[in-house]
């Protein structure tokens, strides 16, 4: 290993001086690396030159300055996750409205390339707030790994077991060049609302599993009220703890949250342990943790048991209709 040859300067001082000098360059941030940030092989955000986790202060004190260089990173993890879904995880960016025009706000959601065509598609659904599309926590991605904030594994664990997917885009409401709201995205809800009547609904699928944090949760249940074959084509919803309300008193949809949807929560008891719900709402299970930002990520294993356990009793169902068709022929 090289030593530098530099007396009576202290090499702390020098790391000090070149992430200032970094961080002072506000306009020519563009990248992660501009930022003196990389992702390791472990997908955890290091210092370029120190290796150290990411620090907030780096205005010494200045509550103002370090949240403006905090949103400032927040948007480059934004970009990079977007480049992640397409480079990583082989995702295409859909533009929406699909007829939006050149002079009007767009924005986009992710797809695989056989969504379209797939018969069993998986929907992800983010919170409220900053996350933009593959992101479950910003915090998380920033302080903890790409494996504990992303939906990225969430993704490639779809893929594996055959699933088209779709990576909605919820909170992006607002076109910042064009100062205008979304056509169809107004909102989230009306940007799930324009999704599935737009894409999902004139595509091949047949069989729908969600995955929906926090607010997404919201989006999901209203979602079902607005879209009443969605309850049909649904055969799994697994929530991390969702915000939803109690749905209104209709038994058909009832049924549906008590059968395919399931809530994990959090808490300090151990994973999966079963939780008091009120009737006419779903299951309330442990996510096994009491931070709300890690229930995606701590009850990863468990929402995907209960997914392809409701994917076998889909088939299961299909099988023993046929036959029961085939008996009456």
């Amino acid at each position: 290993m090289h030593s530098l040859n530099i007396k009576k300067v202290n090499f702390s001082f020098i790391v000090f001086v070149f992430f200032k000098g970094i961080i002072s360059m506000n306009s020519g941030k563009k990248s992660l690396k501009d930022f003196g940030y990389l992702f390791n092989e472990a997908g955890q955000l290091k210092n370029i030159i120190t290796n150290e986790p990411f620090v907030f202060d780096v205005y010494n004190g200045n509550r103002e300055k370090n949240q403006q260089n905090y949103e400032q990173l927040g948007e480059i993890i934004d970009e990079h996750i977007y480049k992640l879904l397409e480079e990583d995880a082989k995702l295409i960016k859909v533009i929406i409205p699909l007829d939006c025009s050149n002079n009007e706000g767009c924005s986009f959601i992710f797809q695989s390339e056989d969504a379209m065509s797939a018969e069993k598609v998986l929907l992800l659904i983010h919170g409220s707030g900053v996350v933009r599309a593959g992101q479950w926590s910003r915090r998380l991605i920033i302080n903890h790994s790409l494996e504990a904030g992303s939906q990225l594994p969430y993704i490639k664990k779809g893929l594996e077991l055959g699933f088209g997917i779709f990576v909605l885009n919820s909170n992006y409401n607002y076109d910042q060049n064009t100062r205008t709201s979304i056509r169809g995205s107004e909102t989230p809800n009306d940007h799930f609302d324009y999704v599935w009547k737009q894409i999902i609904s004139r595509s091949n699928a047949k069989h729908v599993a969600i995955v929906a944090h926090s607010y997404g949760g919201v989006i999901t249940v209203e979602g079902a009220l607005n879209n009443p074959e969605m309850v049909d084509k649904t055969f799994a919803v697994a929530l991390t703890d969702s915000v939803h309300h109690l749905s209104p008193k209709d038994n058909r949809l009832n049924v549906w949250m008590k059968t395919n949807v399931r809530n994990w929560v959090s808490s300090s008891a151990e994973l999966d342990k079963v939780l008091s719900y009120r009737d006419g709402d779903c299951p309330r299970y442990s996510a096994g943790t009491p931070v709300h930002e890690e229930t995606s990520w701590k009850a990863f294993d468990s929402v995907w048991n209960f997914i392809e356990s409701k994917w076998n009793d889909r088939i299961n169902d299909k099988h023993t209709k046929q036959r029961r068709e085939e008996k009456d022929l």
